[in-house]
């Protein structure tokens, strides 16, 4: 029935077609060897003159054919490396979400409206504005795209430094409950005046595009501008790291496929190397969430989320795993030896 069906233009011809399409969610080798079989029992048990597929049919078969993808072999070192690969490529693809929203952020304030900001603080800076347009990049790098670009984890904006009063014993700070009052009275958004139990008081506040930060600390007062996160790093985090952790999964079940079939040599560099990247990956992965984290306690937003790829520190790190499982890949992909029906469908 399938090859008849095939030949007509018929209802039988768009419904055969439209199974084929919903079969793709199944990988290419189970297609090879169980679709035909699959085709001709659909089929056959649907009404003569039926075009299209149910919508339960659609759904299981796409369904059935994610599951089956996202099998990994049996073992627990396979199903730990589909972990971490998921983890990993998560925060990769995570970074790069977050990278994406942050291109999004309103301009920082021009020198007006810089100096009307300022003028909440009822001190004389110690020293003149410091002001950094890029939205993340590094004060080493300016001048030098190159080093900008691999340094790309400090935030811009502008910075304003005062020498506030000391105070003899720890305490909140009168002079940001001030400047706290000051901004909400000019129509921020003002966080309040937080005091961390020892010496620092810190104030954030945010109107339309623009986030600020004041912190005194006893002889040391700090102001800086700069851009409010826009919605769209959140939400692009999120997408990344769920669609990097299904890719993660996804590809370490197929170097598990390929690499079954290949020599005792190609395995073993598969999981030598696999290793390697893992643990050169992880640290960089973890170190990212870091100024994130600490973003959202401390100032309200996150800081960058790829700054652990980019941190001089923990950059050759991530450096040798991308490396590392490039390789692994490249050795998964060489001509696999020995597969047949039964391997391909139950690896």
């Amino acid at each position: 029935m399938t090859g008849d069906s095939a030949t007509t233009g018929g209802a039988d011809g768009a419904l055969l077609r439209r199974y084929r399409r919903l079969m793709l969610s199944y990988p290419r080798h189970y297609r090879r060897y169980r679709g035909e079989e699959m085709l001709a029992a659909l089929l056959d048990a649907t009404p003569p003159g039926r075009d299209r597929p149910t919508w339960r049919e659609g759904v299981g078969l796409v369904v059935g054919g994610l599951r089956r993808r996202l099998r990994v072999r049996p073992g627990p070192a396979t199903k730990l490396a589909a972990v971490l690969a998921a983890a990993i490529c998560g925060v990769l693809v995570a970074a790069g979400g977050a990278w994406l929203g942050w291109r999004t952020a309103a301009p920082l304030p021009d020198s007006a409206q810089v100096a009307r900001i300022a003028s909440a603080v009822p001190l004389s800076p110690a020293k003149p504005a410091i002001r950094h347009d890029y939205i993340f990049g590094s004060p080493a790098g300016e001048g030098s795209p190159g080093l900008t670009g691999l340094a790309e984890y400090d935030s811009g904006g502008v910075i304003y430094v005062y020498n506030s009063s000391p105070v003899g014993r720890p305490g909140p700070s009168a002079l940001a409950a001030e400047v706290a009052d000051r901004l909400r009275a000019d129509g921020w958004r003002v966080d309040g005046a937080t005091f961390d139990g020892k010496w620092t008081t810190s104030v954030v506040a945010y109107k339309g595009g623009t986030h600020v930060v004041f912190f005194d600390v006893s002889g040391f007062a700090k102001l800086r501008i700069d851009r409010a996160e826009p919605a769209a790093v959140p939400v692009l985090t999120v997408v990344g790291l769920i669609v990097g952790a299904l890719m993660g999964w996804l590809l370490a079940g197929w170097v598990s496929r390929r690499a079954a079939t290949q020599p005792v040599a190609v395995k073993v560099a598969v999981i030598l190397l696999s290793t390697v990247s893992f643990a050169a990956f992880t640290p960089a992965c973890f170190y990212g969430w870091i100024p994130v984290v600490r973003g959202y306690v401390e100032e309200g937003q996150g800081g960058a989320l790829w700054g652990g790829l980019v941190f001089i520190g923990v950059r050759p790190l991530a450096g040798i795993g991308a490396v590392a499982a490039l390789i692994v890949v490249a050795l998964a992909a060489l001509p696999q030896l020995g597969r047949g029906p039964a391997t391909a469908i139950h690896s």
